[in-house]
């Protein structure tokens, strides 16, 4: 009778584990789903002098249709030393992919530490970006002071249906 008990609750346990096993990574994939990783940049840096704007007139990024938001983290470092300034990322969002909206583009503004690389992170969510199909760099401002402006990378992702 024990030796049944026994695996009886061998089975039941195995069968248990399982089953949680089955049960976490289907969660898990609900809540984070497949992830679209990607660069604004289409060189391999952008280098900005002190005080001026650099301009972006390239093709959008193409957002799922049930968008949740998108993730955006740029790596950037100064010459000046002394630099704590932020810098200025401009974004627009379009529904066509060819008209983009120009009156309430999206900022994001990071500070600098002088010369030490900064990486910076920020999160568009779903509200904010409720409908919009497609998001586009439109343009990287530096400020007073920041001399030479190293933009080696400014990456996106978002989850993908």
């Amino acid at each position: 009778m024990i030796t049944k008990f026994k695996r009886f609750t061998l089975a039941g346990f195995c069968l248990l584990c399982l089953l949680c096993l089955g049960i976490s990574a289907s969660a898990a994939e609900f809540f984070t789903g497949p992830t679209r990783l990607g660069s604004f940049l289409t060189n391999a840096s952008v280098t900005i002098t002190n005080e001026t704007t650099r301009t972006f007139n390239g093709a959008g990024i193409s957002l799922p249709a049930n968008n949740d938001g998108i993730a955006i983290s740029p790596v950037m470092v100064t010459t000046n030393s002394a630099a704590v300034d932020a810098i200025t990322f401009t974004f627009e969002v379009s529904i066509d992919g060819t008209n983009y909206c120009t009156l309430t583009p999206f900022t994001y503004s990071p500070k600098l530490n002088g010369t030490t690389t900064v990486i910076g992170y920020t999160n568009w969510g779903k509200p904010l970006l409720a409908n919009a199909k497609y998001i586009r760099l439109k343009s990287i401002a530096t400020a007073a002071g920041t001399n030479t402006l190293t933009v080696s990378a400014l990456e996106y992702s978002f989850a993908t249906p």
